[in-house]
């Protein structure tokens, strides 16, 4: 039996952190910036604090994480499993609705070794997306 003292799940509030204040602060005055990297080894809190400092401004975000993607047999992340949880993630966010809309439109054939993307379909739905 192992005795977990602590759920290994990213956390989502700043309530849940514990003395990552400075970091905390880094990472809010970063986001003014074109690109942010939030680097280091695993599991010391990486994605804990992007999402609960997201969270503690109420900034929209899409959070994929690829580890429950992966497979263990081909040992690599499939496509079409990243596009499935981009479309599930977008749909929980209010203002990305008309995004995921034209998103739905798209025509996306996954082959083994590429990805087909209709442009005349994207064409269009990015232009029905402006226009609303």
């Amino acid at each position: 039996m192992i005795l977990t003292l602590f759920s290994t799940e990213p956390k989502s509030s700043l309530d849940e952190l514990f003395d990552r204040e400075f970091e905390v602060d880094r990472f809010r005055r970063g986001l003014n910036e074109r690109l942010v990297l939030v680097l280091g080894i695993r599991r010391v809190g990486k994605s804990s604090l992007v999402l609960s400092v997201l969270n503690s401004l109420g900034i929209d975000y899409v959070f994929i994480d690829v580890r429950k993607l992966y497979d263990n047999v081909s040992r690599k992340v499939p496509a079409e499993r990243i596009y499935e949880e981009l479309k599930a993630s977008l749909g929980n966010l209010s203002i990305w609705s008309k995004i995921k809309d034209a998103i739905n439109e798209i025509d996306i054939a996954l082959g083994p070794a590429r990805v087909r993307v209709s442009a005349s379909r994207v064409r269009d739905g990015i232009a029905r997306f402006l226009r609303r």
